[in-house]
């Protein structure tokens, strides 16, 4: 059997930084790695909505992370 991929999670402008959040949390209990890409505007809604500044948050958790606009990424096609 051959090992899952990365879930790809996207963390635009929309409302939804709590169920961003949570999706992330819940990968890590299941022991899936995930790779988070992010907006400008998803770092002010999460810090809108969350209290606590996104970039911040992701370091803490250890999260592999791409900005938006990062065409070098490894998960850009």
């Amino acid at each position: 059997m051959s090992p899952l991929s990365p879930v790809i999670v996207g963390i635009s402008g929309a409302s939804g930084a709590v169920l961003a959040r949570r999706l992330l949390e819940l990968l890590r209990e299941r022991g899936r790695e995930a790779i988070v890409v992010t907006t400008a505007a998803g770092a002010v809604v999460w810090q809108q909505e969350l209290g606590a500044p996104l970039k911040a948050w992701l370091a803490e958790g250890g999260w592999q992370t791409y900005p938006i606009g990062d065409i070098a990424a490894p998960i850009a096609s």
